[in-house]
């Protein structure tokens, strides 16, 4: 037979329960209403270029083919 649970401890656990519910009910519910930022979007910018003085050489350019 099991032992028996006093109903102080029996209280606690199902009202841990209940918040541990609403807290993820809360969480789903805030998740999908919220809006987000828009995203920010990069600046195209020119290629680097190289400093032939400095001893830098080019990267020479890949065929990628057809």
């Amino acid at each position: 037979m099991l032992p028996r649970v006093p109903p102080v401890n029996f209280v606690r656990i199902m009202l841990l329960a209940l918040l541990g519910a609403l807290g993820a009910g809360w969480a789903l519910a805030n998740h999908f209403h919220v809006g987000f930022a828009p995203m920010e979007v990069a600046v195209p910018r020119a290629a680097p270029t190289y400093d032939a003085d400095a001893g830098e050489i080019p990267v020479p350019e890949i065929d990628r083919g057809p």
